[in-house]
């Protein structure tokens, strides 16, 4: 049997967690260190509003705030700085799911 250590172990709760997300409707975040590894699921937000349509995201509400998209493998894809209050970001990245994340709202999109 193979031995994993810390790291490897991380980044496999990782890929296993954004797998678990894009099965399930409540969107989810991980929080990792070196030393232990929770799942949090997230309640929507009435604050910030965020929605995805073809290849465009639309953000309301998060002036101020970065829009991250990340891969399934824990990359991040896109990060953008939020500077209106209504702001529509377009993705140009391969298709595949990806999770869309500001502030304390993330969404489970796939892209085709």
């Amino acid at each position: 049997m193979q031995k994993i250590n810390k790291k490897q172990m991380t980044k496999r709760l990782l890929i296993y967690t954004f797998m678990a997300c894009c099965a399930m409707s409540t969107p989810a975040v991980v929080h990792a260190s070196s030393e232990s590894a929770s799942l949090e699921l997230l309640e929507p937000s009435s604050e910030v509003n965020v929605v995805v349509k073809d290849r465009v995201v639309y953000v309301n509400g998060a002036a101020g705030q970065t829009l991250y998209v990340v891969s399934s493998t824990g990359r991040v894809m896109v990060a953008v700085q939020l500077t209106s209050p209504s702001q529509r970001v377009e993705l140009n990245i391969p298709k595949g799911c990806y999770i869309v994340k500001v502030g304390t709202v993330a969404r489970k999109i796939s892209l085709s």
